[in-house]
């Protein structure tokens, strides 16, 4: 699969979120480890998972601290959750990323996180916006919402696959951030930009009160 060529790495060098040169197992648990990180996920939430062909995709693992993830634990499944390689329980939320990779074939990298920010502007019923340059060349589209919904049911998959038709994010009520990509690159900048532009855009609005 080729990486670091889709639109975020035009903005973004491959090299700048250190994932070169890694096979999608390795991608899958930096890009998890990255997500932790930079505070975009607790110790016990959000997933990602990489493409492998039309029928399967690489995804985390549940049931392990995010922090913990290492390509060992990243574990192949088909669509319909059987685990074809690998010895972890996939993550409770396969179903979304799978509908996504059935719903767009131009899509290789999921991203999902609980960003304080932006589920504070879902939560206070803002709208998204681009601010910076940045959110303006990686989501340019803005962001579609879900409301709130039962997490880990085909329900809640296809809420999610359905209203990235047309966009590359979307935030789903009290419950995280869902983005997507051409690369592991992509995907991951755009979920960090994402956070970005929320926390400006939550204390631009308290500022405004003041």
């Amino acid at each position: 699969m080729q990486r670091g060529s889709g639109y975020g790495a035009s903005l973004i060098s491959p090299t700048a979120y250190d994932f070169m040169p890694y096979n999608e197992r390795e991608l899958v648990a930096k890009c998890m480890g990255m997500l932790y990180q930079r505070g975009l996920v607790t110790a016990t939430g959000g997933n990602v998972s990489a493409r492998n062909d039309d029928r399967s995709f690489y995804v985390t693992p549940t049931s392990l601290l995010k922090g913990e993830i290492t390509a060992e634990t990243v574990s192949l499944v088909d669509f319909d959750g059987n685990v074809l390689e690998g010895l972890h329980k996939p993550s409770s939320e396969w179903r979304m990323h799978a509908s996504i990779y059935r719903a767009f074939p131009d899509v290789s990298y999921v991203v999902h996180a609980h960003p304080t920010y932006a589920l504070a502007l879902v939560r206070r019923g803002l709208k998204f916006s681009p601010i910076t340059e940045e959110a303006s060349i990686l989501l340019p589209e803005g962001v579609s919402v879900v409301g709130k919904m039962v997490p880990g049911t085909w329900d809640f998959a296809e809420a999610v696959a359905s209203s990235l038709k047309g966009h590359k994010a979307v935030l789903i009520e009290d419950h995280g951030a869902v983005t997507v990509g051409k690369d592991c690159v992509e995907a991951f900048a755009r979920m960090d930009v994402l956070e970005q532009n929320c926390k400006i855009a939550v204390l631009w609005h308290l500022l405004q009160k003041r």
